[in-house]
């Protein structure tokens, strides 16, 4: 419970530290896509190639969560697409396009779920993240704003893939040990600093966002509220509803935030912002859930 505390308030704290005092993290901008692949290369740590032994006889249901994780939410925020402003909608879409965060595997054990299928769902996801995620947002905003797939995959492959095989190879020589011992405390540290250096920047943007952010954050709840549904019924045991929920919800807002700068500009975060508050929001009702059945 401790470690789930000190991930929260590595998500929440600097959140409003980057709204009170932005010059706290200003200068984080420029560092936020290297801090962003080394949070990888830690978190890749903990995948384990023998974990995908289970997935040839589960293919089919690893293929239904993957589809949740990428098609279900961008397909809701479609449904929304007139109520917002356009770069609004294309930051929300890419958002809802991203993998599911590397935490989740964390997050599964301390709920109760099952950080094995939590690992290799994610790392499915990742792998599949350069070509699914830029596919997906150039398909459904491209009559909006003009996509530069080829560079969007690149960019997801080098923030993504380069961390993965790095973590592997480490892992191939047996120097992991030390970097493994440090991972949880680097991660939390990381995540924290990454999230001051997306916010503090992007602080007049969400005070000034007004309805645009309310809209967004109603969006990702609607969304959110309906994947942790749908997980709840597909899963075949309490453990698998737990971690289907965490898997098919919490999003790689980290990886989203920094794409979303680079793609569209500043009033794109507005997508990564929601998705920072409701996922976190989320975990509450999730985690009373996790206690209430065996």
């Amino acid at each position: 419970m401790r470690a789930q505390y000190y991930l929260w308030f590595a998500i929440i704290a600097p959140f409003f530290l980057g709204l009170l005092w932005p010059a706290s993290g200003l200068f984080l901008k420029p560092y936020v896509m290297p801090m962003l692949m080394a949070m990888m290369f830690f978190s890749c740590l903990k995948i384990n190639i023998a974990d995908f032994k289970t997935l040839p006889k589960n293919l089919w249901r690893f293929a239904i969560i993957l589809a949740m994780i990428f098609l279900l939410p961008v397909l809701g925020v479609w449904l929304f697409r007139n109520f917002m402003d356009h770069l609004v909608f294309a930051g929300l879409i890419l958002a809802a396009s991203m993998p599911a965060g590397i935490a989740v595997v964390f997050l599964s054990d301390v709920l109760g779920g099952e950080p094995a299928k939590a690992m290799v769902s994610t790392a499915l996801a990742h792998i599949l993240a350069p070509v699914v995620s830029p596919f997906l947002v150039w398909f459904f905003v491209r009559k909006t704003v003009d996509i530069n797939l080829v560079g969007m995959m690149v960019l997801i492959a080098k923030l993504v893939l380069i961390p993965f095989v790095a973590a592997q190879a480490l892992k191939l020589l047996r120097l992991h040990g030390k970097f493994i011992l440090v991972s949880k405390f680097t991660n939390n540290l990381l995540l924290f600093l990454i999230v001051l250096g997306i916010i503090a920047p992007a602080r007049s943007l969400i005070l000034n966002a007004g309805s645009q952010l309310n809209i967004a954050v109603a969006v990702v709840a609607a969304v959110v509220v309906t994947q942790v549904f749908l997980a709840i019924l597909f899963g075949r045991t309490h453990k698998e509803d737990v971690t289907w929920s965490v898997v098919s919800t919490f999003k790689n807002f980290t990886l989203s935030s920094v794409i979303a700068m680079s793609a569209f500009g500043p009033s794109a975060l507005l997508g990564s912002v929601a998705y920072i508050i409701v996922d976190n929001l989320a975990l509450i009702p999730i985690s009373i859930f996790s206690k209430f059945k065996k």
